[in-house]
């Protein structure tokens, strides 16, 4: 397999790929942007824990780091857990390398420190990959102005590789920015006043 897990978390080491796999997803990925003769994109939260991974896979391609405020993104988890799989303590989504330490805390914290540590996680990923390969946009802004954005990011794109990319057609379309509280208004001031202590700790590192 490419992928191998370490420690339980999401995390995949960079030097234990697989060659013979790595050359038949970079075979699949060629194919699939031959046949639709534009590049191949791919979004998925698991993927932030392993940037090193795929940019050792793919040493060409470019990274769109895109960022939703961090309350709404720790709040959501929670509502997922309970949705999903009916156990607010249940892990959801990617984990962070930070994941042993921080599992057995109790679930609003710990969701406030899997966005926090996975947030760090890529701001140190960037660092060792290089940050001129990355492209930074929040999620509330794809979602006023998706249309500006995905210009944005088709003008990055040809600026960084040099390959023309299709006229786009005009979006008409709104984005629903899902602002609304999935947890009680108390549980989502609990994880905002969280999410400002770690914060806060942070700065004074």
């Amino acid at each position: 397999s490419i992928l191998v897990d370490t420690a339980g978390t999401s995390v995949i080491d960079p030097d234990r790929l697989d060659p013979t796999a790595v050359g038949e997803m970079r075979a699949t990925v060629d194919q699939l942007q031959r046949q639709r003769r534009a590049p191949f994109v791919s979004k998925w939260q698991r993927h932030a824990p392993r940037l090193r991974a795929l940019a050792a896979a793919f040493p060409e391609a470019l990274f769109i780091h895109l960022r939703r405020s961090p309350e709404m993104t720790a709040q959501s988890i929670l509502a997922g857990r309970r949705l999903f799989f009916n156990d607010e303590t249940a892990w959801l989504s990617a984990r962070p390398r930070a994941y042993e330490r921080i599992s057995q805390l109790a679930p609003i914290e710990q969701v406030c420190l899997q966005v926090v540590e996975l947030e760090r996680d890529i701001r140190e990923d960037q660092t060792r990959i290089g940050t001129e390969r990355f492209m930074f946009m929040s999620y509330e802004s794809l979602c006023l102005a998706p249309e500006a954005v995905l210009d944005g990011v088709g003008d990055w794109y040809r600026e960084r590789t040099g390959a023309p990319l299709p006229v786009r057609r005009a979006l008409h379309v709104r984005l629903d920015m899902q602002s609304r509280l999935s947890v009680a208004p108390a549980e989502f001031e609990t994880i905002r006043a969280v999410l400002d202590h770690l914060h806060s700790g942070n700065q004074d590192r």
